[in-house]
């Protein structure tokens, strides 16, 4: 059985389109969702009746933690902050109340779009690799335009001590066009993730400067998991600018046409 875990912030310029996403996204019928909401209490009551019309079972949690309206643009240090603590709660909120039945959770957050046929595509990666995490390439924005695949080195700080922090070293991998590739960390956008490699998790800043998304790779990586991703598969990201335009960030997969378009994919 698979479980939707979908990570959500008060982001109306996106839900839309990655609620209709998932709708027509191929799934298997008695696929479930756990959703862990932060926002408004019209937010909270949008996403979850929507999510009732997609879903087999729904689950929804609500995360107090948030402090910062995520669709501002937010330059300062402490709002930065107070978005890594709202993230990091939501997904100690989703392991603690995830279906422990399931044999595969899948990842997908709110600002990220996917193939229509990924689910299929994943899980013969997945068998094919004998790999615990599959997951396809979005753009990592904030600083260049690259996509996100990289190298990961993980060290603990004080390798003779019980101490378990750890530093993490991160460098990009060469672009490729296509193919798959042996990961050490990636976004959270989009992931499928084999049960026993999710289950352990828990979240928390073991590793200065970074997120949950790397926190979770860095994970993976010293419990001896194994992550592939996949060039040629396309995770746009969505992005709101400080005058409220949107931009789709990435290469879409045609398959997005009818997301995009609700005229039956025809422009």
């Amino acid at each position: 059985m698979i479980e939707v875990i979908f990570i959500t912030m008060e982001r109306w310029h996106c839900i839309d389109l990655v609620l209709r996403n998932m709708e027509l996204a191929k799934k298997p019928k008695d696929t479930q969702i756990l959703t862990v909401i932060s926002g408004s209490n019209e937010y909270f009551n949008y996403v979850n009746g929507r999510l009732e019309k997609i879903f087999y079972k729904v689950k929804v949690v609500r995360n107090y933690e948030t402090g910062v309206e995520h669709d501002e643009i937010r330059k300062e240090k402490e709002a930065n902050e107070k978005k890594t603590n709202n993230i990091f709660n939501a997904y100690r909120l989703a392991l603690s109340n995830r279906d422990h039945s399931a044999d595969y959770y899948w990842i997908i957050e709110d600002d990220t779009l996917f193939p229509l046929d990924i689910l299929n595509r994943y899980q013969a990666i997945m068998a094919g690799f004998y790999a615990d995490i599959v997951s396809g390439v979005s753009y990592y924005w904030h600083k260049e335009m690259l996509r996100n695949f990289w190298n990961i080195e993980v060290t603990k700080i004080f390798p003779d001590d019980t101490c378990q922090e750890i530093s993490c070293n991160i460098s990009s991998m060469k672009q490729q066009n296509k193919g798959i590739i042996e990961l050490g960390a990636t976004g959270l956008g989009n992931v499928l993730i084999r049960s026993r490699a999710f289950k352990g998790w828990e979240p928390q800043y073991r590793i200065i400067e970074h997120g949950a998304d790397i926190d979770f790779f860095a994970y993976a990586k010293i419990n001896g998991f194994r992550a592939y991703g996949i060039w040629d598969i396309y995770l746009p990201h969505i992005t709101k600018y400080e005058n409220g335009d949107i931009a789709i960030l990435g290469r879409l997969d045609k398959s997005l046409i009818q997301v995009i378009n609700k005229n039956n994919g025809k422009f």
